[in-house]
């Protein structure tokens, strides 16, 4: 699992190509685990490549259902294609999955407002950096708040 370490380390950073160098590898090494789809899924999407972020969380999830993070990286891909009551149904599922973790709201309240949705958005953004907030995330809090802050003025 070094691989898998390395490859969410380089996409922390920025390197993308790097984290999808990594998690071929460790994919290669063992395939059946769900991990490095979600790290090469999280790192094609920051790359633009939003089907194969699609497809590497596709396979996340065929390998561990009741894995929220594929759910919420598919989301996002979706919304950025326009699919935004995909990415809403995904949320939900995150959501469902894992409740007190924080993207699937801002995942999901970013689609709702892309569907004209405002009361949900903020709804979806206030309850976001409330977690972000009780997580100690300042970083996600602040960017919470601001996506909040845009809403509010719809």
């Amino acid at each position: 699992e070094p691989y898998v370490t390395r490859g969410v380390a380089r996409g922390n950073l920025g390197d993308y190509k790097g984290a999808i160098a990594d998690s071929n590898k460790a994919i290669e090494i063992k395939p059946d685990y769900a991990e490095p789809y979600v790290t090469r899924g999280v790192a094609r999407g920051n790359l633009g490549d939003y089907k194969g972020a699609i497809a590497d969380s596709n396979k996340a999830i065929e390998i561990k259902p009741d894995y929220a993070e594929p759910y919420v990286t598919r989301g996002v891909a979706r919304g950025n294609l326009g699919d935004y009551k995909g990415a809403i149904a995904d949320s939900n599922k995150a959501i469902e999955i894992k409740p007190d973790y924080a993207e699937p709201y801002v995942t999901r309240g970013v689609a709702r407002g892309n569907l004209g949705d405002y009361k949900g958005a903020i709804a979806d953004m206030q309850t976001a950096a409330q977690k972000f907030h009780a997580q100690g995330d300042m970083d996600m809090y602040q960017k919470a708040q601001e996506l909040l802050r845009q809403f509010q003025q719809q």
